[in-house]
């Protein structure tokens, strides 16, 4: 395959191989209209340059060359796949939506490569498959993560069994379905999971290629479950009045709800996976419930604010391991949501998606720690008046009150309160304040908060424009009357082209009983900077301020007292670090670049695109 350079990949993945292709690889196209052409090559050989970048038509699809050559070598002569074959394998496996977790499905596609017939020959003087089976899972996935995707194993294994699977089999697909009597289904691998292939009420015969399963609907079926993804439908669950759906690893489930005990299905197929399953019964709702987990969470209407049926939605549950809320912001758009339970694979894989969905602008984190004993008593949204969401995407605000016990004159214990208040999302001047509005998402008697529900992960967004919150009926709070005030902290000065409504976030804490700070240092940039603080109290809460990210460099405590050292760089005030302050007076040269941090008051950090600035109240937090 040609060598790859510095370029912006197309929008559309290569067929056979599935990798992104790029403007200087040796390619031809194929198209899904009837008739199929070869790209002409411009002087330099590049063949995908008579398609005007990111503008390929959806019946356009893309082959590299050095794949296709490999592919008919692994046939005889009068074996080799057509130009026909190709344009229905592109119709049959192109995804629905661009996924999120391409390097493990790339993976798994290459492991099924390796232990393949067809490349043993070529694998044979530095590998043998008979010893890669004997190695145990955890081995298997370390090698696989150290080869990374490999395109002629993809072509070789997956690739040419589904291809295989098309020309041979003459599967057809009956288009309406009776889903109240027995369904016997037949079932493909691809990239590392198992898809309903062909779905009937009457028995299947199938190659040995195929997993056969069969289903006997339960005689009053009140949801059915389909888990689904960018390929099609993994798998189908049908639930009496108090049975509980069963996850299964999928990333959405669409949940079909019924009053009918009798109903048919319409059948979306392509080929080789049925992508999508109509239901027609009477009283059935047409708007499709798609979520991340097969169970739905309880909402009353007031709980989330709707902008458009048929969305994708996430929650994101506060069980008892999570420690705190991330939100990240791009651009002024909240682009995910995450309970941090500790790091992880899961807290990995977030900081990777958000790194991709912020497209190389700067992206900016908010953690709100959350201690024992603390409950999330409200939530409001925050939103322009007279605009929808869709142009200007809402903030969440949440109320977190906490009771503890405080020392009094040594030996005493009184009970105390704590509320905490944030808004995630951009801070705007006060001179703008008029211009927002506060929706409330919790009523008296909801309970306290146990979770967010969120459309951010949906395909077809790139933010999130609808959030809600799930509520505990079981844990009654009193709720706040009003929302959080945060007018009287002014922003800093907005200069440049910024926009007012984008420009700084904002995070403050109160300094009475502070003990110690964490530091977080960004190593990645060549000044080092600080970019936020943990904060820990005497009675043992912590708090955050600034950005807080667990990617980070979070290795440097600092005792009270402390000063803020502060610099500057290309124009704009960085925090340069935290240091214990054991001198009474500093030098006069020394003044303006430290700022002492008392033992009262409240302490704002402001973090943007044009730098961060600490600014502290005397006054104590109202």
């Amino acid at each position: 395959m040609s060598m790859r350079i510095p370029s912006v990949p197309l929008l559309c993945n290569a067929i056979l191989c599935k990798w992104y292709p790029y403007v200087a690889d040796l390619m031809f196209a194929v198209q899904t209209t009837g008739k199929h052409r070869i790209a002409d090559p411009c002087p330099h050989g590049v063949y995908v340059s008579v398609f005007t970048l990111f503008k390929i038509p959806k019946s356009i699809y893309l082959v590299h060359f050095d794949c296709y050559d490999i592919l008919k070598e692994s046939y005889t002569a009068g074996e080799k796949p057509t130009l026909e074959d190709l344009q229905r394998f592109a119709v049959a496996v192109r995804a629905l939506y661009k996924p999120q977790n391409k390097d493990s499905i790339d993976t798994a596609s290459t492991q099924e490569g390796l232990l393949c017939c067809f490349t043993s020959d070529i694998l044979k003087d530095g590998f043998t498959q008979e010893l890669f089976r004997q190695f145990p899972m955890e081995i298997q996935a370390m090698i696989l993560e150290f080869l990374g995707p490999c395109w002629y194993l993809i072509v070789l294994g997956e690739t040419r069994r589904l291809l295989e699977q098309m020309r041979n089999d003459g599967l057809t697909q009956c288009e309406r379905l009776n889903l109240t009597k027995g369904l016997y289904i037949g079932r493909t691998k691809y990239q590392g999971n198992s898809y309903i292939s062909t779905i009937r009420n009457k028995p299947l015969r199938l190659p040995s290629t195929y997993d056969q399963q069969h289903i006997k609907p339960p005689t009053y079926t009140k949801k059915i479950i389909l888990s689904i993804d960018q390929v099609g439908i993994r798998r189908l669950q049908f639930l009496e009045r108090d049975s509980k759906p069963l996850p299964d690893g999928g990333p959405w489930y669409e949940i079909l709800e019924t009053t009918d005990c009798h109903f048919d299905a319409s059948i979306s197929w392509n080929g080789l996976f049925v992508r999508k399953i109509g239901v027609f019964a009477e009283g059935w709702d047409s708007i499709r419930r798609i979520w991340s987990s097969p169970e739905v969470p309880k909402l009353n209407p007031w709980n989330k604010n709707h902008v458009r049926d048929n969305n994708y939605l996430d929650h994101v549950k506060l069980g008892a391991k999570v420690q705190g809320l991330i939100f990240c912001y791009s651009q002024g758009n909240t682009i995910g949501i995450y309970g941090f339970t500790g790091i992880s694979k899961a807290y990995e894989t977030f900081g990777k998606l958000m790194n991709q969905r912020a497209h190389n602008s700067p992206a900016y984190w908010f953690y709100f720690p959350i201690n024992n004993g603390e409950l999330i008593t409200a939530a409001w949204i925050r939103k322009m008046k007279y605009s929808s969401a869709l142009a200007w995407p809402p903030a969440l605000a949440v109320s977190l009150f906490r009771s503890y016990s405080k020392p009094f004159l040594l030996t005493e214990k009184i009970k105390t309160s704590l509320r905490r208040d944030i808004i995630f999302g951009p801070q705007p001047p006060a001179h703008l304040n008029h211009i927002h509005e506060y929706q409330a998402l919790v009523q008296d008697g909801d309970g306290a908060i146990s979770g967010i529900v969120h459309d951010g992960l949906d395909p077809k967004s790139t933010r999130i424009t609808e959030i809600g919150v799930t509520c505990n009926p079981g844990c009654q709070v009193e709720a706040p009357g009003h929302e959080p005030q945060f007018g009287r902290y002014e922003c800093p000065e907005i200069w440049g082209r910024s926009t007012p409504i984008t420009t700084w976030y904002m995070t403050k804490a109160s300094l009475e009983g502070l003990h110690k700070v964490r530091v977080c240092r960004d190593l990645e940039k060549s000044h080092r900077p600080c970019i936020g603080l943990l904060l820990y109290y005497e009675e043992g809460r912590i708090e955050s301020l600034g950005q807080v990210r667990w990617d980070r460099d979070l290795t440097h405590d600092v005792l009270a007292p402390m000063y803020i050292e502060k610099g500057n760089i290309d124009g704009k005030d960085y925090i340069k670090g935290i240091q214990r302050d054991t001198a009474f007076t500093w030098p006069e040269s020394e003044v303006s670049t430290r700022q002492k941090i008392p033992e009262n008051g409240t302490i704002i950090w402001w973090f943007g695109h044009l730098g961060d600035k600490v600014v502290i109240y005397k006054d104590p937090e109202s």
